[in-house]
């Protein structure tokens, strides 16, 4: 399957379970559920767009880094619903979180070029000494860092950082890029 077809769509879901992450909900758990249901509808009304639904949802699960294992049996049904394999969720770019240390050097790196303009709040060593010390302490809340890059085509890099009783991860808005923190 080419799961770049519905690239738009794996996003978009992404989009959605950031909100459910910022308020505190587990990621995970509101899209094995909705993974579920899809199940459940295809078997109330064996339409073949509740599978691929199901088989996409499985896909972003993956890419942001949770484990096949934790719901294999779930996956394994739908898989042999939809008559794949397990080799072909993982066909092409998997666009996983990259796991990193938490120290100054790697959060630093998950950052672009910071611009020292007036517009911007925060330094750079402020920025990441502000999700350092939120990280080690496992502060909840949800914290937001905009870069306003000078003369930039793309418009201001926006970050969010989520900690929550669930998970905690750092999300690049404009890259659409997951990180997630080891050793914590």
């Amino acid at each position: 399957m080419n799961f770049e077809l519905y690239r738009e769509d794996m996003e978009a879901v992404k989009i959605a379970l950031g909100t459910c992450g910022r308020l505190g909900m587990s990621r995970e758990n509101a899209l094995v559920n909705s993974i579920g249901y899809l199940r459940d509808y295809y078997e109330m009304d064996p339409e073949a767009e509740y599978l691929l639904g199901a088989v996409l949802q499985m896909r972003v699960y993956l890419e942001l880094g949770f484990e096949y294992e934790k719901y294999e049996n779930l996956f394994d049904e739908i898989l042999r619903k939809a008559e794949m394999r397990r080799s072909e969720l993982y066909e092409g770019r998997v666009y996983a979180p990259e796991p990193i240390k938490l120290n100054k050097s790697q959060i630093r790196n998950m950052l672009r070029r910071w611009s020292p303009t007036k517009q911007n709040t925060m330094t750079i060593k402020e920025v990441v000494e502000h999700i350092l010390e939120k990280v080690t302490h496992r502060k909840y809340g949800t914290y937001y860092y905009r870069n306003h890059p000078p003369a930039s085509l793309t418009g201001d890099d926006v970050y969010v950082l989520v900690i929550n009783e669930n998970e905690c991860y750092f999300h690049d808005m404009t890259r659409e890029r997951y990180y997630t923190f080891r050793d914590i």
